[in-house]
Order: C-alpha cells, then structure tokens, then sequence
C-alpha cells in the first residue's frame, strides 16, 4: 500500500508499503497463464488427434478408393483395394471392390464371345471358300463348252461374282483377325466405260439401263467400285420398282455417276443420317436389311478420294451419285 508524506502541509513524497497483494496478483496471473497454456496445448493435441483420425478415417480411404477407382477406369482390374469396415468409406470399399469383379466377370466373358465370334468366322470363311471353288469351277468349264454367246456373258458375271465373294472372304478373314484394320483399297487407272460392264455384273434382273459415258480415265479401285456398284443396284432392286436409269457425266476432278430409280426414297428429314451405320429409312416396311450397304459403300467411295451422295429425286424415285475421281487429278485419301 502507499501513503502521502506531508511536510508543512505539502505532500513531498510517497510511502510505499508492501503488504502482499503484488505477489498475489503475480501468482494469479501466472495460474492464468498456465490454465491457458494447458487449454491451448490440450486443443492443440484434440485438433492433432482430431486431424490424425480424419486421415486415418476419411482422408486416406478417400484418397485409396480414389486410385482404386482411376485403376478400374484404366482396365486394372486386379488392382488391389484395402477394406476397413471402420472408416466412413468401408460399404462403399466392397461395393466397388463387387463392382470390380463384375467387371472383370464381363471382360472374360466379352472375351470369350469374342473368341467364339472370330472360330466361327474363321469356320464359316473356311467353308465359304469350297463352294465357291466349286462354281468358279464349273462355271469355267461350261464357258469352255458353250459357243452361246448369252450363255458366256451370264457363265462370265457368275465367275466374276465368285471372285468377289472370294476377296470379300479374305477381306472378312482379315478384319476377323485385325478388327481396326480398314478394307484395303489400291486405286489403278482404268477405263471409264468399264463402268457399264460393272453395272451389268451387279444388275441380275436386268433392269438397269445405263446411258452414255464420257470418254476418260478414272483413278479408283476397280474391285471395291464393283462392291459399291453391287450394294447401289441391289438397293434399288430392294427397294424400288422398274427400270434404274444409269447416267454420267464429267465434273472435274470428278465423274459424276447417277443411279436413279423408281423408288419411294428417303423421308426428307433423314436424308442426312441414312449414310450412317446401320441405319435406314423408316419407311423401308418389311423389307429386310441391316443398314450397311450405303454406309459400306460411302466408306468406300471416301476413301478412293470420291463420294457417295443419295438425294429425293423430284416427285418419285430416289438418286445414288457416285464421284469417282479421274486419273491424275486426285490421290488415294
């Protein structure tokens, strides 16, 4: 405590008097000061502690299941996956883990469809071939035989048409063996009235007419051309009725070649996705087919440097237009 010293009536100085209360207040701040660093240390391990099982717990699973899941994504699976039913993730471990197998399941058995798929492919391909050798056969020695001159030209599309299906048959066996390999082309210069005799071997009911040519060379594969042309005519036999109308004409760097029938075409709408695999015009009834030949026949033209366009021909019928690049004017795309 303190006290005023007077002198003459003057306060002059002060008394100091230490009666305890300082140290007291020392001692209790330093409590304070203890209590508090004691609260904070305690805090400090809970939110250590606190942090430690949210990794253990949360954190970690989260970051595992993570990986699992990108493994399972890449094709991995028999990526390894730790479960816990402790952490807050242990259900959804063995869920993936099941979905995992599932997967796994579903890979051996598309691979062993697969496997099926390309054995009976091959069988089938095997089996083809006998046939086939067989007709070309006979058909060669009725050809020999005959001094019909109608009979020869018929004998002569029949050994043409086996030689197809042979090429079609390694084509086949090829894409069975390698699925991404593309159907090989190799464009050569030939002719372009050649085309009318193309158009003859396809046409069977012998409707088609096919008028004038242009005189020049085209630049295309003349056994992948004969494929488009077969896939064309035999659309407009399916699907239409009467004469189809075959005409060309030059339009550089291209021989523009038309295939009109008589046909109920396409609805307008759909024009533009009936070149698509697979698909076909919904007013096609019940006639049968898988949707493959335009398509087919487009991937064909496009990668011979042409085209394959189809457009509604003015009140009925329905127009296939082949470009067919000319010689020197384009490569093979």
């Amino acid at each position: 405590m303190t006290a005023p010293v007077i002198v003459d009536g003057e306060a002059v100085a002060l008394v100091f008097v230490p009666d305890g209360s300082t140290a007291a207040d020392r001692r209790t701040r330093a409590a304070v000061a203890w209590t508090a660093t004691a609260v904070i240390t305690a805090l400090a391990l809970a939110a250590a502690g606190l942090l430690l099982w949210v990794e253990a717990r949360i954190l970690g699973p989260f970051r595992r299941l993570s990986a699992f899941a990108t493994d399972v994504a890449a094709g991995r699976l028999d990526a390894p996956l730790d479960m816990d039913r402790g952490n807050v993730f242990g259900a959804w471990s063995e869920s993936f883990d099941l979905m995992r197998d599932e997967l796994a399941d579903a890979r051996r058995r598309e691979e062993e469809t697969n496997r099926s798929k390309q054995e009976l492919v091959a069988q089938i391909g095997h089996d083809v071939r006998t046939p086939v050798a067989s007709i070309s056969a006979t058909a060669e020695v009725l050809r020999a035989r005959t001094d019909d001159p109608a009979v020869g030209e018929r004998l002569d599309v029949i050994l043409t048409k086996a030689g197809q299906i042979r090429q079609l048959m390694t084509d086949l066996n090829q894409a069975n063996v390698a699925p991404s390999r593309a159907l090989s082309v190799v464009p050569t210069e030939f002719d372009a009235q050649r085309l009318a005799t193309l158009v003859r071997d396809s046409d069977t009911a012998g409707s088609a007419a096919v008028g004038p040519i242009p005189e020049c060379l085209l630049s295309a594969d003349p056994g992948r051309l004969a494929q488009v042309i077969d896939n064309v005519v035999a659309n407009a036999a399916k699907y239409a009725d009467g004469t189809l109308q075959v005409s060309a004409r030059l339009d550089e760097p291209h021989l523009l070649v038309a295939f009109d029938d008589l046909g109920p075409g396409v609805p307008e709408d759909e024009l533009g996705s009936v070149l698509g695999r697979g698909v076909r015009g919904s007013n096609v009834g019940d006639v049968p087919g898988e949707g493959l030949g335009l398509f087919t026949s487009a991937q064909l033209m496009e990668r011979m440097g042409g085209s394959l366009d189809v457009a509604n021909r003015p009140g009925r019928g329905f127009r296939v237009t082949l470009a067919i690049p000319l010689a020197g004017t384009v490569g093979l795309s």
